[in-house]
């Protein structure tokens, strides 16, 4: 069976290709060394013979390469605008923001004028701490005389109730003679310091055993652990072992005395309190964003949350009395309520969802409207970094009042291949359709009509097939789209239009060759990615979502998982242009939380299916989706095989309705015997456990299988590469993770003996690629795996002196491909390849050989390090195929500053990322070392963000005079204001002169 091939470059061949390509780039590169031909990446107005010159030889290169290899085409980074039309305009500037809660804002007249203006996307838990903030003040209620009781009722929560009858206890403190599978309720009043009034206060409740709910003055704050009560099987998910730090809004306190009620469920054994494991009189360590007292802990990577709002002042022409209005929010995390002219148009829970709301009855054309939004991110809402406000794009839209649906083309292709293609337009229409008719043309990627047709409106619904002759079919290597033009006609009149990208291209999964794309067999080699973008938090600035996934490409993944939510639409949009295929999942959690204040339990059973229908509509027509997960290691906390199995079955027939085209399959971690539930998966998903999947395919052979994820760490990921290509139904991998992400930051942690994993650390390092997008030792160890790198070399940070390393779960060593150590150390040489043979060169001598095969590829040398060169050789039959070279550099002289693009567009949601790199005389990047660097930004941009890969420096994201350098490099990221003109960062040193760079900013 024929499966993806390894990607290569243009400037160079496996070794198991003809040798005369890389032949003639290297004779192509020698030329231009001895300037007989310019290097067009540095010449920008070579003369007209020369620029013929290298015109030719590229493209002979190109073609003989095409005869030889199989190319990846090179990834030009690049910035594709958000959406922005008269009929659905970007709805970003202008709006103003307040951090905190605060009573009335969703009122006309309310006053905002001291409100800070902002244009969205926004992310207000990556933004410094305001003094006094929500991290800052800690309350411990428990220590002190309670009453309780035994049972449970809803009224015990209640102020007012008469509890004299209760017993009374000193806690902290076991409860006495506890019974297992018993509830208790405790009840206090606690006198709130004045200092308190008025702000969100942390209540320090220590550790319960097993599972409790917090109310305050009778509304309830939060839970950890699951009774029984609250989940449907009946089963406790006992936390014993959590600490409780619940964030109580200060809208729930009162000045003076406040009624604090908890329920408690005992589960096994004895029952009660303990001490809290941190107290509130610990020292506060605040750092920008990060604060050891953040709720969220190594979960949200010490940021915090609370709640925000949000107003937007606008007007409408009187002219457009009569049209209809929505608003469309790309994503607001979470918990959001958005009001119009003082008018409630709903809430909705789930922050990774876009919704839309009506405008059309509030909405006062030729007046001024407010849109007010509060946002409240309270408590621990995910099991990573989810950032808070409206982080995604905002778009108004404004039609007639007959209109298209938003969302309301649904585009299939279920025939296609090179000769021709059937494509299926399902278009709904919203309002007074009598008379109407619908007229569509499909448009290539060069602007050309190549079908078209019409339909009669006879219902809601108005089907319409074309044939495409002659398609060019998308795929991960030639990632071709088409437009679908789409006009509402009434009298030959076009009354509203819409233009819907797609790609025409088959799916399909067969347990004979794994997941077939146009036909063709391709094994899914991909990363998990969280959605937030590093330094800029969660805020989805469409630029940062392409290079993301640009980076990706670059480093040879064809496949991305988005973990464990929907993503933005810039996010799917980039991976249809690039060619990436994505395993798009809905949930993390169902009907049982993984945090306290998640969208588990009762709110997934509440908003589930509104949630899927709004996730499956926005998404249907991207063809890089090519598999739906439902949800990520469910299962690992139920019990009860037949309630899983109904749950899943409920959840795919809500998929039908929206998308029968692709299958549906989660990431199962502990769930692999309930052979029920996981067989109702079209494609049956494992977290890690190949030995698992070894054994349900003895059980069931016809199983479609796909590894939702994989370990990074040590040699794993040579094994699941074997492992998935060895075995033609198991359909691809998906590494976690791809990238590091903030929050989760106990994962992947490389410690000395004796530290702890947690602060100051805010990223789970297990990413392959760090958080600023430089490829790590696993991406590099990696990308041989994959062809995308034929050797690498990879020095192991040695530990001070009488240390040793801890290499936590998810790990991969500090391995770094530079060779500037102390003279004197052994050092263990990494030398990575799939040569037959490779040995390792010291100043010309050899200091270790070693053999290659398909279960290994590396090869460890000790070597003691001296000053100069270290060269890598790959051989095969004796001669050398290929090498790789380190090279002491000279002492760090200058920095050098270098856009990702230049110029930029005036967008403020183009973005420039500037790597900062400390180099020497000649040129070349010192790695070794840390060096304080200051940035300032004039012109027509600002600095948007800052900082380096070390998820251990809790300088902060906006910290302009107090960065470093880590490795050598450093990243600053530019936003441009709006206008054309020219962006200048300046980066300042002790160590250094001043660089200097001035970006061109040109018009949208």
């Amino acid at each position: 069976m024929r499966r993806l091939r390894p990607h290569v470059s243009l400037e160079r061949c496996p070794p198991c290709r003809h040798e005369l390509p890389a032949k003639i780039v290297a004779f192509a590169v020698l030329l231009a060394k001895w300037n007989l031909i310019p290097y067009m990446t540095e010449v920008q107005n070579p003369p007209k013979v020369f620029r013929l010159l290298s015109v030719f030889g590229t493209l002979l290169m190109a073609l003989v390469c095409s005869l030889t290899a199989a190319p990846v085409a090179e990834v030009t980074p690049h910035f594709v605008p958000p959406l922005d039309t008269a009929r659905d305009r970007l709805f970003n500037s202008g709006w103003l923001f307040h951090r905190g809660d605060i009573e009335g804002a969703q009122a006309v007249g309310f006053d905002d004028s001291n409100w800070r203006r902002l244009d969205l996307p926004h992310d207000w838990s990556i933004e410094p701490i305001p003094a006094g903030g929500e991290a800052a003040p800690v309350l411990e209620p428990i220590p002190g005389e309670w009453r309780y009781t035994v049972g449970d009722s809803e009224k015990y929560a209640k102020p007012g109730l008469d509890d004299s009858g209760w017993k009374t206890i000193t806690l902290p403190a076991m409860i006495p003679d506890s019974q297992p599978a018993t509830y208790y309720w405790f009840r206090r009043e606690i006198d709130l310091p004045k200092e308190m009034s008025g702000k969100d206060v942390i209540f320090n409740l220590g550790c319960i055993d097993d599972c409790d709910e917090l109310y305050v003055n009778g509304e309830k704050v939060g839970d950890t652990g699951v009774m029984p009560k609250n989940q449907p099987q009946g089963n406790c998910t006992p936390a014993f072992g959590e600490s409780r730090r619940y964030s109580v809004p200060a809208r729930l306190l009162k000045p003076g005395k406040n009624l604090v009620a908890i329920c408690v469920y005992n589960n096994r054994r004895k029952g009660g309190f303990l001490p809290p494991k941190g107290t509130g009189s610990e020292t506060a360590e605040v750092f920008g964003p990060f604060s050891n007292r953040a709720i969220g802990g190594t979960h949200s990577g010490f940021t915090v949350g609370g709640t925000g709002w949000y107003r937007k002042h606008f007007t409408v022409d009187a002219a457009d009395a009569g049209k209809h209005f929505e608003i469309l929010f790309g994503g607001i995390y979470m918990n959001s309520d958005v009001w119009i002219n003082g008018q409630h148009l709903g809430l909705h829970p789930y922050g990774y969802s876009s919704i839309s709301y009506d405008l059309t009855p509030y909405i006062k054309p030729g007046e001024g409207n407010v849109i007010a939004v509060r946002v409240r991110n309270e408590g621990i809402t995910s099991r990573w970094y989810p950032g808070s406000g409206i982080y995604r794009n905002v778009w108004l839209t404004k039609t007639g009042p007959t209109h298209i649906r938003r969302w309301g083309v649904q585009i299939l292709t279920p025939e296609a291949n090179e000769r021709s293609a059937k494509v299926v337009l399902n278009t709904e229409v919203d309002g007074d359709s009598k008379g109407c008719e619908l007229r569509i043309r499909l448009i290539d990627t060069h602007g050309k009509p190549v079908s078209e047709g019409t339909g009669q409106i006879t219902s809601g619904t108005i089907p319409l097939t074309l044939e495409v002759n002659q398609p060019a079919l998308w795929s991960v290597d030639h990632p071709n789209l088409y437009s679908a033009n789409v006009q509402l006609l009434r009298d030959g009149k076009v009354i509203d239009e819409v233009v819907e990208p797609f790609g025409i291209r088959t799916i399909s999964y067969s347990v004979d060759k794994g997941f077939l794309l146009n036909g063709e067999p391709v094994d899914m080699w991909g990363g998990c990615l969280h959605h937030d973008n590093g330094l800029l938090g969660s805020a989805a600035f469409d630029r940062a979502e392409y290079r993301k996934l640009e980076i990706m490409k670059q480093n040879g993944y064809n496949a991305v998982r988005a973990s464990h939510n929907p993503m933005s639409d810039a996010f799917y949009e980039a991976c249809d242009r690039l060619g990436l295929l994505v395993m798009d999942e809905a949930f993390d959690q169902w009907h049982v939380h993984k945090t306290p204040q998640d969208y588990g339990g009762e709110t997934f059973e509440k908003w589930n299916a509104k949630d899927l229908e709004l996730w499956l509509r926005r998404t249907r027509n991207h063809p890089s989706i090519v598999i739906r997960s439902l949800g990520n290691e469910i299962g690992n906390r139920e019990k009860s095989e037949d309630e899983l199995a109904n749950i899943l079955t409920g959840l795919k027939k809500e998929v039908a309705k929206w998308d029968p085209t692709r299958p549906v399959t989660g990431g199962t971690a502990q769930a692999f015997d309930n052979h029920k539930y996981l067989g109702l998966y079209d494609v049956k998903g494992y977290n890690y456990r190949e030995d698992k999947i070894e054994e349900n395919h003895k059980l069931f052979p016809d199983w479609n299988v796909i590894c939702t994820e994989s370990f990074p760490s040590g040699n794993s990921q040579l094994e699941t590469w074997n492992f998935v290509n060895e075995r033609p139904w198991v359909s691809g991998s998906f590494v976690w993770s791809a990238f590091e992400y903030i929050g989760e930051s106990w994962s992947g942690q490389v410690l000395l003996n004796g530290e702890e994993a947690g602060w100051p650390s805010y990223a789970a390092a297990c990413g392959l690629i760090d958080i600023t997008g430089v490829p790590k030792g696993g991406q590099l160890f990696r990308n041989v795996i994959s062809g995308t790198s034929d050797m690498e070399i990879l020095v192991l940070e040695p530990p001070p002196e009488g240390r040793s390393y801890q290499i936590k779960p998810w790990a991969w060593p500090n391995e770094y491909p530079y060779w500037d150590w102390k003279t004197g150390q052994t050092l263990d040489v990494k030398v990575v390849s799939r040569a037959p043979e490779v040995r390792l060169k010291l100043n010309g001598k050899i200091v270790g050989s070693g053999t290659n095969n398909k279960d290994r590829i590396t090869n460890v040398f000790k070597v003691p390090y001296e000053p100069g060169e270290l060269v890598a050789e790959g051989l095969e039959d004796g001669k050398v195929i290929f090498s790789k070279t380190l090279k002491t550099p000279g002492k760090p002289v200058a920095l050098r500053l270098t856009s990702d693009r230049s110029p930029v567009t005036a967008s403020r949601n183009d973005l420039a990322f500037v790597s900062v790199e400390v180099v020497d005389a000649n040129g070349e990047p010192v790695m070794a070392g840390s060096h304080k660097v200051r940035y300032k930004v004039d012109g027509d941009g600002t600095l948007e963000a800052c900082g380096n890969g070390n998820h251990k420096d809790v300088q902060g994201f906006r910290n302009a005079d107090g960065g470093t350098t880590w490795h050598g490099r450093s990243l600053a990221i530019l936003r441009p204001s709006g206008a054309p003109g020219e962006m200048r960062l300046t980066v300042e040193s002790d160590d250094f002169p001043s660089a200097k760079l001035s970006i061109p900013v040109t018009k949208p």
